[in-house]
Parts: structure tokens; C-alpha cells; sequence
């Protein structure tokens, strides 16, 4: 774990890490390595026993950089779904921001024959008062789940609610928002549903506004 943190700390950028510390929460102890150097990272990392070591543990004080390549790690990791499903599991309470949770559903890619899986997975995040549980959940909807065949489930699991917490609602609302470019007249409906919040109701019609693509 030394080693990695130290390897983290060689490809620091002081300026960066100024300028990334104020998209973050106060506090975050954050050294400034940019996103294409961690994702190289992990991608070496990821083929080594290290780095599957590195992916079922977790510091009592990481800094973020550790954080995001961890989930970049999970998220390469060549393993079954079940396996994965518990690296998964372990990793979502580590999760304490919107960019540590973002670059982890950006990382993790499904088979399709492990679809029906994860999706049920993803059922249980979404039942979750939790608010980056609820937020991995409902994003990875979006990454993964916006199809034909899949978006009748996703619109139900909308409709049973929201964390009243602002991350869990910006993630719902983005997820509609994609959500409404691929299915206009099923997402307009949920909309003029009593389904959704006000508050989700308003952030995601908000976003589809300010979309450039609708």
C-alpha cells in the first residue's frame, strides 16, 4: 500500500491538485495526479496480485487519489460477476464524493450475459437511504441500462423514490435527463407523473433544458 501511495504521490501535481480541491468537499486530502495518469495506473495495476490485493482493501485515512484507483482497479479487474459483485460491495461505502463514485460506474463494464445480474444489484443500491449507495445505483442505470428492452424496470425503480440528499437527487435527475433524450414520451410521462419528487422533478427538467442534444 506504501509503495502505491508513494507511486501516487511521484505523479502529483501541485497546481492540479489546487484547482481539482475546489470541485471536491472541504477536507478532502487530495495530492493533484490528473485522471489519464491514474487510469494508466490502474490498468497496470489491475493485471498484478498487487492490484487485486489493493481492490479488497481500504485505508483508515486514503488519500482521494486512492480512492479513484481503487474503483479504476475494480473496474478492470477480469473476474466473474459474483466475484466482482463483492469487490463492488465492499468498495461503495469507501465512496464519499460525486467524483470518486462518477469515475467508478465510468470504469466498470458488464457482459451482456451478466446483465440481468448486476441489474438486480443495482435494485438493491437503489432501494438504499444511502446517498452515494442510491447515486452508484441510479448512475449506473444510466451508463448501462437506457435500452429498449430495460426501460420500463428503470422508470419503476425511479418511481420508489430518492435519498433526500443533493447527490442522490443530481444523480436521478442526470439519469432522467439521459433517460429523456433516448425515450421522450416515456420519461414526458413520468415527468407529469406524481412519481418523482418536486425537487427531482425540477433538477431534471432543469437539466433537459440545458441539455444541448434535446
Amino acid at each position: 500500500m506504501n509503495i502505491i501511495r508513494e507511486h501516487l504521490i511521484s505523479l502529483a501535481d501541485s497546481k492540479y491538485a489546487e484547482f481539482a480541491a475546489k470541485l471536491l468537499p472541504a477536507g478532502t486530502n487530495i495530492v493533484g495526479v490528473r485522471l489519464p495518469l491514474l487510469r494508466r495506473f490502474s490498468q497496470e495495476l489491475a493485471l498484478t496480485e498487487e492490484g487485486l490485493f489493493f481492490a479488497n482493501t481500504s485505508g483508515a485515512e486514503e488519500i482521494f487519489e486512492e480512492k479513484m484507483l481503487r474503483g479504476m482497479v475494480i473496474g478492470k479487474l477480469n473476474m466473474p460477476i459474483n466475484d466482482k459483485l463483492n469487490l463492488i460491495e465492499r468498495f461503495i461505502p469507501q465512496i464519499d464524493n460525486w467524483s470518486v463514485c462518477d469515475s467508478f460506474c465510468a470504469s466498470l463494464k458488464v457482459q451482456k450475459e451478466d446483465k440481468n445480474i448486476f441489474f438486480d444489484f443495482l435494485k438493491s443500491c437503489m432501494s438504499s437511504a444511502e446517498e452515494f449507495r442510491y447515486r452508484f445505483g441510479v448512475v449506473m442505470l444510466k451508463n448501462l441500462y437506457l435500452e429498449r428492452c430495460y426501460i420500463r424496470q428503470v422508470i419503476e425503480l425511479l418511481c420508489k423514490g430518492c435519498p433526500n440528499s443533493y447527490y442522490a437527487q443530481m444523480g436521478a435527475a442526470w439519469t432522467i435527463c439521459e433517460a429523456y433524450i433516448r425515450f421522450p414520451d416515456e420519461i414526458s410521462k413520468l415527468l407529469r407523473s406524481s412519481n418523482l419528487s418536486d425537487k427531482v422533478k425540477m433538477l431534471s427538467m432543469r437539466k433537459i433544458r440545458e441539455s444541448q442534444r434535446t
